[in-house]
């Protein structure tokens, strides 16, 4: 049971590292390329595309880092850091990232957009951070 929740823990977190990456590199800042006349158009697809890939894998790792935190037998200390990783992550995915979306529902503003790009660097290395941290256990696993 523990090496699949741990499994689960170290594909969603290495999903979601990838992913971000190509949001921040390609996907934000396409945003300004984005004709004023459409943008709504395009962000309410963004907004429903991302959910569907984004939503049950980022719900799939916080229950698993949640459970590894305080159960696995092995690297306690990593799967508690990678939690609080997690919980960081969801605290800024919902108090900046979706309020940012939000206005961005409302037409086109070169700030937010701005801001949105700028403030998910945050994400994007605490993602990055997790996902070494889960590879860092699944080396020490295999050894």
């Amino acid at each position: 049971m523990m090496n699949l929740l741990f499994a689960a823990n170290l594909t969603s977190s290495l999903f979601l590292t990838g992913l971000i990456w190509t949001i921040q590199c390609v996907h934000y800042p396409m945003f300004h390329r984005l004709e004023s006349s459409n943008f709504t158009e395009h962000i309410n697809f963004h907004k429903g595309a991302i959910s569907m890939l984004v939503v049950p894998v980022m719900t799939l790792e916080l229950v698993s880092s949640v459970w590894l935190a305080w159960t696995a037998p092995s690297h306690l200390i990593y799967h508690q850091a990678g939690f609080v990783l997690v919980a960081l992550i969801w605290l800024i995915t919902f108090f900046v990232q979706v309020p940012l979306h939000s206005q961005l529902l409302h037409g086109r503003s070169e700030k937010a957009i701005n801001r949105l790009v700028k403030t998910n660097w945050f994400r994007t290395i605490l993602w990055s951070i997790k996902a070494m941290l889960s590879i860092i256990v699944l080396y020490h696993l295999l050894q």
